[in-house]
């Protein structure tokens, strides 16, 4: 079952879009778009980041299987949604519930040795990213020009609203957590 897919296309067309227009507003191909909502295709972090804050969503809202009726909601290690990216080799847990309309998002990440995360587009106006480094370092620039050099026990706190990019220049990999709050 392709929850994302099917969420997407349930989203876009709430709204009345095109592929079109949603590829217009995400940056994200016609083609990729179709495929994802297909099950074709699985969005890597950055494109699954990219459609979703072009819908003013969290990445959990499409993950998410729309149905939260419980006040209390207990996630266990072994059922967390995993999230990945093939390119830089970035592996993460989605900690929080995947439910929709939640606008928190729980990473436990990964990144490896000599890995970007490449240039991550803007998130939605109002959007916040914290970072907390548990294990390495990692070194996090904010449009393109600023830069901060994190180590285990350090942690930032930026509006996701502007171009960021987050490397592990070491040779250990770096373990994180990111909190995305929309």
């Amino acid at each position: 079952m392709n929850t994302f897919g099917s969420n997407l296309k349930e989203e876009r067309l709430k709204r009345g879009w095109t592929l079109k227009q949603l590829s217009e507003m995400s940056e994200v191909s016609i083609a990729m778009l179709s495929k994802i909502e297909t099950g074709e295709k699985t969005p890597t972090i950055r494109v699954a980041g990219q459609i979703s804050a072009s819908l003013s969503l969290s990445i959990s809202d499409l993950v998410g299987d729309n149905k939260c009726s419980k006040k209390c909601i207990v996630i266990r290690k072994e059922a967390c949604k995993i999230i990945s990216n093939p390119i830089t080799g970035m592996k993460g847990k989605l900690a929080s519930p995947g439910i929709p309309f939640n606008d928190l998002d729980i990473i436990h990440a990964t990144l490896p040795p000599q890995s970007s995360s490449g240039p991550m587009p803007p998130h939605a106006h109002g959007a916040e990213e914290y970072f907390l480094v548990a294990e390495g370092q990692l070194i996090v620039t904010l449009n393109k020009t600023d830069t901060y050099e994190l180590s285990a026990g350090d942690s930032i706190f930026f509006k996701a609203n502007v171009y960021h990019e987050i490397k592990n220049q070491t040779e250990e990999e770096c373990k994180y957590y990111l909190i995305l709050h929309r």
